[in-house]
């Protein structure tokens, strides 16, 4: 799971994601940046629901073989056809 930021407000995001979802762990940050590992896939429907991140999202793990990266870049070809509002 990683969310995007305001620059600074890392310090609070991490503390708001730790009450909201308990089994999280910190993993990773960067200013701007913040990611957690979880023993459970997270899907992509999670709501982060933290008043401090402005973007979030889902990994769809690491790639084991070339078959899982080119089944990586079908997804993201699909989602490249998504026109928003």
């Amino acid at each position: 799971m990683w969310a995007l930021c305001q620059l600074g407000a890392e310090p609070a995001l991490k503390a708001e994601v730790a009450t909201l979802h308990p089994g999280w762990r910190f993993a990773y940050s960067r200013p701007g940046l913040v990611t957690w590992k979880t023993d459970a896939p997270v899907g992509p429907d999670v709501a982060l629901a933290a008043v401090f991140a402005r973007a979030w999202g889902t990994s769809i793990g690491k790639a084991a073989d070339d078959a899982a990266i080119v089944a990586a870049a079908m997804v993201e070809s699909n989602f490249m056809d998504i026109s928003l509002p």
